[in-house]
């Protein structure tokens, strides 16, 4: 019975990120035209995670030619580099459309998730509980972000499959937080 479910999710998935690609793909120019293109989507029902998974997705990919072609010509076509800030751009639009009615600790729980840098996370997660619009439109109460963080690490250890990736990065994001909050960052250490 499981299985079964699990095929089904697979096959529910893959139909989503079909048809994201499919609208990516017919849609891309209008998308560059039109600065309010992925709140017209949301509104029609049409962003997803989905379509996300796959702006980040061609972004990393387009990104990873352009470094590969300035390391061997200096001089290369700048289309490629403007496509990887496009599709950057709408990724980062579709992904704030999508959070507005996400409670802003699970906003920032992504964005903290998508960083590589200790520093940067720190920065951003003291920014998100200081309440910087330009990160979450509302406050975020660190010893909240820190149940957040510690409950889906232990939804994800917990798990048949546990992707050991994700728990470690998780572990990693929980310590820092904690170390915010003890330095007066936003609350104190639950």
């Amino acid at each position: 019975e499981l299985e079964g479910l699990m095929a089904r999710i697979r096959a529910e998935m893959q139909a989503r990120m079909d048809a994201a690609q499919q609208l990516l793909a017919a849609s891309l120019g209008s998308f560059a035209a039109d600065p309010l293109a992925m709140r017209a989507l949301a509104r029609r029902g049409l962003l997803d995670e989905a379509l996300v998974m796959m702006l980040v997705g061609h972004a990393a990919e387009v990104g990873k030619k352009v470094r590969q072609l300035e390391a061997t010509s200096p001089a290369t076509d700048p289309a490629p580099a403007k496509l990887e800030s496009l599709l950057q751009r709408l990724a980062q639009d579709a992904m704030r459309e999508l959070d507005l009615p996400v409670a802003p600790e699970f906003v920032v729980l992504r964005r903290l998730l998508q960083m590589r840098a200790p520093a940067a996370r720190t920065a951003l997660a003291a920014r998100a509980t200081a309440g910087d619009k330009l990160v979450t439109d509302r406050p975020v109460d660190l010893p909240k972000l820190i149940d957040v963080v510690r409950e889906f690490r232990r939804i994800e250890v917990e798990c048949a499959e546990p992707d050991e990736e994700a728990a470690s990065k998780l572990a990693i994001v929980e310590r820092e937080l904690i170390a915010l909050a003890r330095t007066g960052g936003g609350g104190s250490a639950p």
